[in-house]
């Protein structure tokens, strides 16, 4: 029984600590939502031409290497810089959904870890909090999907591959100056896990009923 009390007031404990550490993130995240619906109503009244003349003046030139390759920027290839603004909104659009479904499931994880603090834990609203973080992470698989596409294309449009072109090889200029569209299979395969554990706690709900009704 002693050591039952110990294992039960450490679970307490710990649960308490990480309901409490929950709310980081989200404030964390609702400040990046903030922010980043900030920028979209902004860049229609930004002067981009004003920045990409900044741009021109910054002492970045010089030559930059990395694994497989090495790229020298001149002040030529800087001055090919071209910001779009179409592909910087859809960028922060696509970015905006991005956070928004990790806002979702920290929520969701938030008012779980709520729950199992006023000792509410074999519970069909705990189960459908589990449920509900599972689809926003299978959803977030297609997001971060195209929030990658937004990416690619905002720096297809801001950036000239002709200098890039030139160091490197075939296969690789092909892939570069497309955009492709990459699933995340492990998100979505952590979504489908989540969402079996969903209907564990489902099932465990049924049984505590069970159990409460024959006692």
């Amino acid at each position: 029984m002693t050591n039952n009390a110990v294992v039960h007031k450490r679970f307490k404990t710990m649960v308490k600590i990480l309901y409490v550490l929950s709310y980081i993130p989200l404030a964390l995240l609702a400040l990046g939502l903030f922010a980043t619906l900030a920028g979209i109503i902004a860049v229609p009244f930004i002067p981009l031409d004003r920045i990409e003349s900044g741009l021109t003046q910054l002492p970045i030139t010089g030559t930059y290497e990395t694994t497989g390759l090495t790229l020298e920027v001149t002040e030529a290839y800087l001055e090919t810089i071209n910001l779009d603004q179409t592909a910087i909104l859809l960028w922060l659009s696509a970015q905006f959904l991005y956070i928004t479904a990790i806002t979702l499931i920290f929520f969701f994880i938030n008012r779980w870890l709520h729950n199992l603090t006023n000792g509410h834990i074999f519970t069909l609203r705990n189960s459908r909090l589990i449920e509900l973080a599972a689809y926003t992470l299978m959803i977030f698989t297609l997001i971060d999907a195209l929030t990658n596409m937004a990416l690619q294309n905002l720096l297809l449009q801001t950036f000239s591959l002709a200098e890039i072109a030139s160091e490197l090889n075939e296969q690789s200029i092909v892939g570069f100056n497309r955009i492709n569209i990459d699933f995340n299979l492990m998100i979505l395969f952590s979504g489908i896990i989540i969402w079996i554990l969903a209907k564990v706690f489902k099932y465990g709900a049924f049984l505590q009923d069970e159990y409460d009704a024959t006692v």
